[in-house]
């Protein structure tokens, strides 16, 4: 992608499978003067201030969901395991 490009997604949180990818996407993103717009929370990201503090915020809130789901299904997967069939 280049400057002036567009990233369409459907939230942050496809961007990577954790924190540190996301925010490395972004950042380069962000250096490279691409957009990054998000369809279901309908962010518009730039290479501004308020973008880089807001994706850094939401790619963390994404992080910590999908360690709770995670833990969620792993307490799940370990109750059904302990139930006899």
């Amino acid at each position: 992608m280049k400057k002036d490009d567009i990233l369409i997604c459907s939230e942050l949180s496809r961007l990577g499978r954790n924190l540190l990818m996301i925010m490395g996407i972004l950042y380069e993103c962000m250096n490279r003067a691409i957009l990054v717009w998000t369809i279901k929370d309908n962010y518009r990201l730039g290479s501004d201030i308020n973008s880089k503090v807001l994706a850094f915020a939401f790619g963390l809130s994404a992080e910590i969901e999908r360690n709770h789901i995670s833990q969620r299904t792993k307490e799940a997967l370990a109750r059904k395991r302990l139930m006899p069939c």
